[in-house]
């Protein structure tokens, strides 16, 4: 919020570019949600997406991100960059690695998020009659394969802003563990 005269303030929207959209659940990510309508499963994917973005920039620099997604310095982050790390090694920030970072970490809570449903009788389980559920064991398990692999994602995005300190000055970098089913 940025204060006006007379003490009344003035909230601001930040419109920031989605780097996913529903179309990119498809295939190793694909998360079915029957029942739900696109707009919630979109406002979804949204929410969570600058969930995430926020704990790899933190608040700041997240807010810079927001205000100023064009600049090169994020377009450089979006596109991908190759450069030289402070140990000398060339290294290569590609451009959909932050789509995969990403992808794990949403699948996982959309489907966690669609395991159960709240109904006004309570909690409530989907039932199929010409199917059978895969066991939570089972889905927990895909649940973290995914989840693990958008951490290692997460790591090469840790030492690309390590890297480029200088340039993204405000960061704020909130460690994220790699999971295990019954670590869940």
């Amino acid at each position: 919020m940025i204060p006006s005269q007379g003490g009344i303030f003035i909230l601001l929207i930040m419109a920031v570019p989605a780097i996913l959209s529903k179309t990119d659940f498809i295939g190793y990510y694909n998360v079915e949600l029957t029942g739900y309508s696109l707009t919630d499963k979109e406002a979804s994917i949204i929410e969570y997406e600058e969930y995430y973005l926020k704990k790899l920039m933190g608040e700041t620099l997240y807010a810079d991100y927001a205000a100023n997604s064009t600049a090169t310095k994020w377009t450089d982050f979006i596109n991908g960059k190759t450069y030289t790390d402070y140990n000398g090694e060339a290294k290569v920030w590609q451009a959909n690695d932050l789509k995969k970072l990403l992808l794990g970490f949403i699948y996982y809570d959309l489907v966690k998020e669609g395991r159960d449903k709240q109904t006004i009788t309570g909690y409530v389980r989907p039932k199929n009659e010409n199917s059978e559920r895969v066991s939570d064991l089972k889905q927990l398990e895909l649940m973290c394969e995914r989840w693990n692999k958008s951490i290692s994602y997460y790591h090469k995005a840790y030492y690309f802003f390590l890297n480029f300190n200088t340039t993204y000055d405000t960061w704020e970098y909130t460690a994220l563990d790699f999971k295990e089913i019954f670590n869940y």
